[in-house]
């Protein structure tokens, strides 16, 4: 067994991290900046990508297609106002989010399907069948 000396000035330091270090090193984009989680998968005959989306509604949700690249986004704002004889409460949540995915160009655009349940987004891509590459013998003329 050998015994390594350690030479470090920081050696506390290095080893126990504070937790308010990791919040201020953090950018503010990525910490206030909220994406849903998405899967994606992939068959012969489709790709499949499906998105958590607690709480939204098929009309808070915007799906487009400009080019081969796919974008999703969600808007919903809550604004609830209560009135009593010597207070008035107002509160306010609003909450936004855009994914974006590039699309090979082996896909059907125009038969892209999307299904909201369950607080999640299914969207089902078609593929293009395969063209069938055929093999011959080219003659020697």
């Amino acid at each position: 067994m050998n015994l390594i000396k350690l030479k470090n000035e920081n050696f506390p330091y290095v080893y126990f991290p504070s937790i308010l270090d990791q919040f201020w090193n953090e950018s503010p984009q990525k910490s206030f900046h909220q994406f849903p989680a998405a899967n994606i998968k992939e068959n012969e005959k489709n790709f499949t990508i499906s998105l958590a989306v607690p709480g939204l509604k098929k009309e808070d949700i915007k799906i487009s297609l400009n080019g081969n690249v796919l974008s999703i986004s969600a808007q919903k704002t809550d604004e609830t106002k209560e009135t009593k004889e010597n207070y008035t409460r107002s509160e306010y949540n609003y909450s936004q989010f855009n994914r974006s995915f590039t699309l090979p160009n082996q896909i059907l655009s125009d038969k892209i399907e999307a299904n909201l349940e369950h607080g999640e987004l299914h969207l089902s891509i078609p593929k293009k069948a395969e063209e069938s590459k055929s093999c011959c013998e080219i003659a020697i003329k």
